[in-house]
């Protein structure tokens, strides 16, 4: 990209040097040449080397491709105190359109009066006045981050006693920033156009190309620039220039400009300095330059700001909005944080692994939230296997083995590491395997083989949770042994628990979506149909609301990928977790979900290291 950019830059002072006719304009008479008279006391106070500078209203003379940059409506006034008794009147402004849009207006009026007439063949007054003035409409466009173009429109004007010329031109303008570390380029090619004819007689206007950069140092109180111009006509002339903040508010300035061959008044002709001073919102700034026997040169100017255009004004709210946001997060983080730290000293660990989350949300870079969250998760996994282990308790000590044996199950399956629940499990295993041999066994071993087959297979799928196929595993011993007691109650007790988890489930289900929770309504169905593949009221609800969890999915899905793209993948993990949960077979969210895990984990290796 960097190199795009350089050969732009390149190709422009190619095609500016190798213009057709530049060779035979520059043979001919040169007119209007007060239009390359520097302005602005600050430009003037660094050796006239400006034209990369785009940081306030001078930018509309000496490059209007930098008017984009100036974020403020500005108004400039300057007043120049010239030599042989000419004065000088200067203003411009600048009008910020949106972030990409700016335009400039600026005018210039140059006068002096009682010039002596050089004939006496003359008839009328031994003196006269002259008048030259010009005005211009700028127009600045920011392509992107690293270049801004500028194209102003003059009309100009002038007039020598009772003789008078107007004619039109145009300048371009580059503006290359962001290439190299704080560094701006500048190029600008003036006052292209026809030649202005004066008593008949028509003069070429005075072409000049500038190029320059300018750069920052001394954590930004120091602004050095350079230019290199080539006016027609005229030699290649150097300019350096410098500012220095000296104290808040209080600014320095000196510059040279040397022509390529001398500078014709003396060395002292280039040298320039000035002082600009800063005094609320308003700037005033002083310039200095000493011309030998022909005087010196005094610059006086003011910058008014006016407010911000709309655009700005917007972005100034949307900052103050970003900043209340900001300022009302912080605040979240702290009373969820207070609510989390208090739900967990009472033991409440889901609403602590809540708040927590939320923190997470909110602020991805507290990451020693996870340890918490990750312990918060282990007491409630620890809690939740305690409640089903005193059921299972409870159940068994009323004979009621088909709920231990569920309730001691959940708690495995929860925390397997639970004291004693392993061995309980045994225990209710063996007390309901123990009777299937009590009874005189049917004549032929094969019969009694598959009963005690059915038995085994629905003990298994009720630890696996699956009661649906239990009871039909438990179906099928009875058709061997109709009559058989304990297994009908088997049978009873497992649909009955299978009816109740699954009316608590959908009456769940039923209050999140109410709530708009459809996540968590969905998660319930779900595991409704883990239990019950068949179960009609679930199934129905899936197939009514499909369309809307697809919508609610895929925008899930694009909201954890932009979470991703912002590195925020806390988040993002969480999103695609919450489509699984809504599609369990969406790939792509599968597949998303591990790279983000390793991409976590990944950081988290780099941080311990």
């Amino acid at each position: 990209m960097r190199r795009n950019f350089f050969g732009i830059f390149i190709a422009a002072n190619l095609v500016v040097l190798l213009l057709p006719g530049l060779n035979q304009a520059a043979q001919e008479s040169i007119g209007a040449i007060y239009l390359n008279q520097a302005v602005g006391a600050r430009p003037a106070a660094m050796g006239e080397a400006f034209i990369a500078v785009a940081e306030d209203s001078n930018t509309v003379f000496w490059n209007p491709a930098g008017i984009v940059r100036v974020k403020n409506i500005e108004f400039l006034a300057v007043h120049t105190e010239f030599i042989q008794n000419f004065s000088d009147e200067y203003f411009a402004l600048t009008w910020p359109l949106s972030n990409q849009d700016a335009i400039g207006i600026n005018g210039f009026f140059s006068y002096t009066t009682q010039l002596d007439k050089a004939s006496w063949f003359f008839d009328g007054p031994d003196t006269f006045s002259a008048y030259d003035v010009y005005f211009s409409l700028a127009w600045s466009h920011d392509v992107n981050p690293h270049i801004a173009t500028g194209l102003s429109l003059k009309g100009i004007y002038q007039l020598i006693d009772t003789y008078s010329a107007w004619n039109a031109a145009v300048d371009i303008s580059f503006l290359i920033s962001k290439v190299l570390p704080g560094i701006n380029f500048g190029f600008a090619l003036k006052n292209l156009g026809f030649p202005i004819k004066f008593i008949e007689n028509p003069h070429t206007l005075p072409i000049i190309m500038e190029i320059g950069a300018s750069r920052r140092f001394l954590k930004d109180d120091l602004l050095v620039t350079f230019d290199i111009s080539k006016p027609l006509q005229e030699e290649i002339r150097f300019k350096l220039g410098g500012e220095y903040m000296v104290a808040e508010n209080i600014y320095l300035r000196a510059g040279y400009a040397y022509l390529q061959h001398g500078n014709e008044l003396g060395f002292l002709s280039g040298l320039t300095c000035g002082l600009g001073v800063n005094f609320l919102e308003y700037r005033l700034d002083y310039a200095f330059a000493p011309y030998a026997e022909l005087g010196n040169i005094h610059r006086f100017s003011i910058i008014l700001p006016l407010g911000s255009a709309l655009m700005i004004e917007k972005e100034k709210i949307a900052k103050r909005i970003e900043d209340t946001l900001r300022a009302k997060k912080k605040h979240l983080v702290k009373v969820y944080m207070h609510s989390a730290g208090k739900y967990l000293k009472n033991g409440d660990y889901k609403n602590a692994i809540f708040y927590y989350e939320k923190v997470l949300v909110l602020d991805p870079r507290q990451s020693f939230l996870k340890e918490k969250i990750s312990r918060a998760k282990k007491g409630l996994h620890n809690k939740n296997a305690a409640s089903h282990y005193y059921r299972g308790r409870r159940a068994y000590a009323k004979a009621d083995y088909i709920t231990a044996l569920i309730e001691w199950n959940k708690a495995y399956e929860i925390s397997p590491s639970f004291k004693n629940v392993k061995q309980m499990l045994g225990k209710v295993h063996a007390k309901l395997t123990a009777t299937k041999h009590r009874k005189t066994k049917p004549q032929g071993g094969k019969p009694i083989k598959k009963f005690d087959q059915y038995i085994t297979k629905g003990f298994r799928y009720l630890r696996k949770g699956k009661y649906r196929n239990a009871i039909s595993a438990w179906k099928k011993a009875l058709a061997i042994k109709p009559n058989n007691a304990r297994v009908k109650q088997y049978l009873t007790k497992t649909a009955q628990k299978m009816e109740d988890e699954i009316t608590e489930l959908s009456d769940k289900a039923a209050v999140c979506w109410h709530k708009g929770d459809k996540i968590s309504a969905v998660k319930f169905w779900r595991k409704i149909v883990k239990i019950d593949p068949k179960n009609p009221r679930a199934l129905k609800k899936l197939k009514i609301h499909d369309s809307e969890i697809r919508t609610l999915s895929n925008n899930l899905y694009l909201d954890g990928v932009q979470k991703y793209v912002e590195n925020n993948l806390v988040e993002a993990i969480s999103l695609w977790k919450d489509v699984l949960i809504l599609d369990p077979e969406n790939e792509k969210a599968y597949k998303h979900l591990n790279r983000a895990k390793d991409k976590m984990h990944e950081i988290e290796e780099l941080m311990r290291n």
